[in-house]
This record gives structure tokens, sequence and C-alpha cells, in this order.
């Protein structure tokens, strides 16, 4: 049986969590470890990659807890495990594709596997991906087929280094309140937020929104940070990736 805290029993348990992560976690798949900085929970899920990315379905999430300089700035910032995320998008199997948007490099379609490899671990020269399977009800309610179109036509769109600076200085509170002044609709139209290639969270939030459903109710995209797609409901239950 899975060696969990009563806490991540009931999450397993629960009525949103996809009935094979139970599977996964009774047949000792999954197990615990003790969480990293700034997590909201002391102990977390983890998981070989090798074992799970069978399980991995279409608009699952993925996030990334980076160990880098301004990895750790932006956790800090936002209060976050996560300082960034992405969507995934399964083809032939066990293939895994990540589609993200990252400063510098822009809007990605990445083998899954690569980047895990890359990084798992929380080591001080590694980060920590994590996997997060879309609960049932969520994913009744979107159209996987144009949530994967809406992604794939973003692939290759621009996103530099300064953009995400910008972003956290736009997001700064009192900033915040300035654009709150001159309201959504306006900061939408004149700077045309969905035309341009999103950040992150912002760009996990989107899809989301263009496939049928809003993973965060009541959060303008422009707002939307990590910390807020890590919480969502879209994604309860978030497993640590190991090779």
């Amino acid at each position: 049986m899975y060696a969990a805290t009563e806490q991540h029993k009931q999450d397993l348990e629960s009525a949103n969590a996809p009935k094979f992560i139970l599977d996964l976690a009774s047949s000792g798949l999954l197990s615990v470890r003790k969480a990293p900085t700034f997590a909201d929970v002391r102990e977390e899920f983890v998981a070989h990659y090798g074992d799970i990315a069978h399980c991995i379905k279409p608009m699952d999430g993925a996030w990334f807890s980076g160990v880098m300089p301004w990895s750790i700035g932006i956790r800090i910032a936002t209060i976050s495990v996560a300082s960034h995320g992405g969507l995934l998008f399964p083809k032939h199997g066990e293939h895994v594709q990540l589609i993200d948007t990252c400063e510098g490099k822009g809007c990605r379609n990445l083998p899954f596997v690569d980047e895990v490899h890359k990084n798992y671990g929380q080591h001080w020269y590694k980060g920590q991906w994590y996997w997060g399977p879309m609960a049932a009800n969520f994913r009744e309610k979107i159209s996987i087929t144009s949530a994967e179109n809406e992604a794939l036509k973003r692939v290759g769109g621009k996103y530099g280094h300064w953009a995400i600076l910008g972003e956290a200085a736009w997001n700064m509170p009192i900033i915040r309140e300035f654009k709150f002044l001159k309201s959504f609709r306006d900061i939408e139209s004149e700077d045309g937020w969905l035309e341009k290639s999103p950040y992150c969270s912002m760009f996990q939030s989107l899809i989301c929104q263009l496939a049928g459903a809003d993973p965060v109710p009541g959060r303008a995209l422009q707002y939307t940070t990590p910390q807020d797609t890590w919480q969502s409901l879209a994604w309860p239950i978030k497993i640590a990736l190991i090779i």
C-alpha cells in the first residue's frame, strides 16, 4: 500500500482524482517524499517517469520548479512551488509532447521525457518537473482537439527575456492597482494580450479557456501566475517526476 499521510490518502480518493492515480499508488508506483521549499504541503507524491508515462492524457498539466536565480525569484515573488508551467499532449503511446512558452525561446513543442531527464530531483543544480492529471469533471467541459490546435498555432511564437521581467513588474501589487483602475478590457484591447505569445501560466489558462473552460475563474489572463494554475482544481493532484 502507498506510504502517504491521511491528507494524501484523501487527495487520492477524492471524487475529482482520476482512478488510475489511486491504482498507481496501490501498486506501489506512487510514493511520497518530503516536499521542497514553498510547497503548500509537507510531503509530495513522486513517481518514476517510465512508470506513469502511459497514464498521461491530453491537456494534463506540467509544472517546473527551478533552482536557478530567475526561477527562485519567480517562486519567491509568487510564493509558489512552481516557476514555470506547460501543457502535455501524448502522441503514439508513451511519447508525450510538452507545449509551453519560455523566455528567450518562445512557444515550444518538446518531447517531455527529454525535459524530465534534464531536470529531476531538486538537486542544487537541477530543477523538478511535476505532472498534474486533469480532473475528469473538467476534462468533460473542454474540446481536446481545439486545445491542441490552439496550442500548436502558437508554437514558434516569440517570447524574449525582457518579457518575463516586464510581466513581473506589471504584476507588482502597486502596479496592479493602476492596471485595475484602467480596467482589464482596455488593457487586452490596447496591448493585444491574446495576439502575443503569452508567458507560461497565462498560456496554460488561455488554451483551456479557448477550449471551453476556465481553470482559474475570476483571474484575468495577464495576472495568472504559475501558482494560480498549480492550485487550480482542473489539476487537483501534482506528482514529482524522477527517472
